[in-house]
């Protein structure tokens, strides 16, 4: 630490000096006259005996010099001694003001971080305050691909040519601070046998490790193509940066999965993910889950007839219970569209009984719908029915979207199975597809029925089951059996249009509902309609004229007569709900008079 000669010679000093030898004079190293005068007496050189200069250091420094009486000496002596106290003095305001910097630093990027979640502007904001403390022509926070093992730039500053990329730990001078996780100054790296050149020169560089819970995460390196003397405390304060960064990056981390899962996730699920290194990989993995659809059936139309605000407490109340019943068995919600939940299983943590979680999840969702409209019920809302298809398959799963907004999601021809096996389903119904089933294993669930069909998009046709109840250790049945069909004394004539794809078709064709139950209806016509087709109806009073609209049903899967067509009613009007019970009065009225 230099001292300044001059500064030490205070009016106090000089008092000292003066009563100690009043011929005494100081000198420079360049032998200009700090204090006295050197006219009487210059002095000699050193070991001259009597009146001899002597040397004033500050350990190997020469400071100056102290010529004059015969205590020369001891005024020497006493300067030397006040320019350790000077240097120790200074030594500790830098000290204190280097930490000073150093929290103020380190407080400041904390306040950045916590306003923000993206790794790579916190990384940025890192580099930032590094170049305004170090000199550096490059700055570049490196971490490891878990995937490859290698390095990649998180963010950088300067030519990126001037690193060696695609290393991996124990490789470079990087590489080497990775394996060893010790931070280095390389004041001469062209003489550093682990330097691996780029294409441009690199003469002085830093490195300090990014280290979170004693695992190496990556490094913070700084490197200047001029030839620059790096300091222990230009480290220290690097190596401080990347202690932080690693911190904030790894909480950076651990907040997007709590964002992205904590409100579709137990608890329980959350708490594993965030414990198990590498289970959620920022990018995309391909991997075996089941993926699980569910619908309202009818539900779009319903919303026409209601209030707003009545249409919001009903999704409301069923996306509760669905949720709660979804989380108990640790499926992971990705989308909530209008009335429609998509969930997997097996992902992001892979599960082996992925597929028997999705089927047992899937049948006591549809036991809760019991509860669900009980809740309708009791605020007089009208009843709701569910549609559940699930389907096993090799998927993309990952982080998609774009810097401005990601989230956690999956692609593949399997999310269309799905989605085409959940529009085949009626309310109160789980469809799972023949992968489904496999992956089920030793677990034979109950089916009550199973069908082919040839979905658009798909080019094999794909077999179908209907679920009906899942035996130990769970314990889950469906109500088996619908409602009885009733022959009407006097047909009703009755307006069919095709939906495909969702759009109703403008062409139609009439016919007469011969049967009704409860749930369904049978129409008598001279038009064949294959299994799980969606229509729309309309009632037609004798002149042809329509009484009720907006009926929408399925048809159902059974080897009838191509003259009768099996119709599953998905969705009702308020009115046509009130007629057709009329109706179903009538018919088992007449019945009974039969009888």
């Amino acid at each position: 630490m230099a001292v300044n000669l001059k500064r030490l010679l205070k009016k106090e000093v000089c008092s000292i000096i003066s009563e100690f030898d009043k011929d005494a004079f100081v000198m420079d190293v360049k032998d200009k006259i700090l204090y006295g005068d050197s006219g009487q007496n210059p002095g000699k050189a050193p070991g001259q005996g009597s009146g001899c200069r002597q040397p004033v250091r500050l350990g190997a420094d020469l400071l100056g010099w102290v010529g004059g009486g015969n205590k020369s000496a001891l005024v020497a002596s006493l300067l030397a001694y006040l320019a350790v106290l000077e240097a120790e003095k200074k030594s500790l305001a830098r000290e204190t003001l280097d930490k000073y910097r150093e929290i103020s630093l380190l407080y400041s990027l904390t306040e950045k971080f916590s306003k923000n979640l993206d790794s790579e502007e916190i990384a940025m904001s890192v580099l930032d305050e590094v170049k305004k403390i170090i000199k550096g022509d490059s700055i570049y926070i490196l971490t490891i691909n878990e995937e490859t093992g290698q390095l990649e730039i998180l963010v950088g500053v300067g030519p990126e040519n001037c690193l060696s990329l695609g290393m991996k730990p124990g490789e470079g001078i990087a590489g080497d601070i990775i394996r060893t996780g010790k931070a280095e100054i390389v004041n001469d790296v062209m003489q550093d046998p682990r330097f691996i050149p780029g294409e441009v020169p690199v003469s002085s560089l830093m490195c300090a490790p990014l280290i979170i819970k004693d695992q190496v995460i990556g490094v913070m390196s700084v490197s200047s193509e001029k030839s620059v003397i790096y300091k222990a405390e230009d480290l220290k304060i690097l190596s401080a940066l990347a202690f932080q960064a690693a911190f904030i990056l790894e909480n950076t981390k651990l907040n997007f999965i709590r964002e992205t899962f904590g409100r579709y996730l137990s608890d329980d699920l959350v708490s594993k993910l965030l414990a198990t290194p590498g289970a959620l990989k920022l990018g995309g993995e391909k991997k075996e889950i089941t993926i699980m659809m569910s619908d309202l059936r009818g539900f779009t139309s319903l919303t026409e007839q209601l209030p707003p605000e009545t249409v919001v407490a009903i999704i409301n109340n069923y996306l509760k219970c669905m949720v709660d019943v979804i989380q108990n068995y640790n499926g992971t919600i990705l989308e909530f569209i209008g009335d429609a939940i998509m969930t997997i299983f097996g992902a992001p943590l892979w599960t082996s009984d992925h597929a028997v979680q999705a089927v047992a999840c899937a049948l006591e969702m549809q036991l809760a719908m019991e509860e669900v409209n009980r809740w309708n019920q009791d605020n007089n809302y009208p009843e709701i029915q569910m549609g559940i298809g699930i389907n096993t398959g090799h998927v993309v799963v990952g982080n998609i979207g774009s810097e401005k907004r990601t989230k956690y999601g999956c692609v593949g021809s399997q999310v269309n199975t799905t989605s085409r096996i959940e529009s085949y389903s009626l309310g109160g119904q789980v469809l799972i597809s023949r992968e489904t089933l496999q992956a089920l294993g030793d677990i034979r669930p109950e089916l009550s029925e199973e069908f082919e069909a040839s979905p658009k998009g798909i080019k094999e046709p794909i077999k179908i089951f209907s679920l009906s109840g899942l035996g130990d250790p769970y314990n889950l049945f469906l109500k088996q059996g619908g409602h009885e069909v009733i022959q009407l004394a006097e047909a009703v004539q009755v307006r069919v249009f095709l939906i495909t794809d969702k759009h109703c078709s403008d062409k139609s064709f009439e016919g007469k509902i011969s049967k009704v139950s409860r749930d369904g209806l049978e129409i008598s016509g001279d038009v064949y309609l294959p299994a799980m087709t969606n229509l729309k109806l309309q009632i037609l009073d004798p002149q042809g004229l329509t009484i009720i609209d907006e009926i929408y049903g399925k048809t159902k899967y059974e080897k009838k007569s191509k003259e009768k067509v099996l119709v599953n009613l998905t969705s009702l009007p308020e009115e046509g709900r009130i007629y057709l019970g009329k109706l179903l009065v009538k018919a088992e009225s007449c019945r009974h008079d039969q009888k």
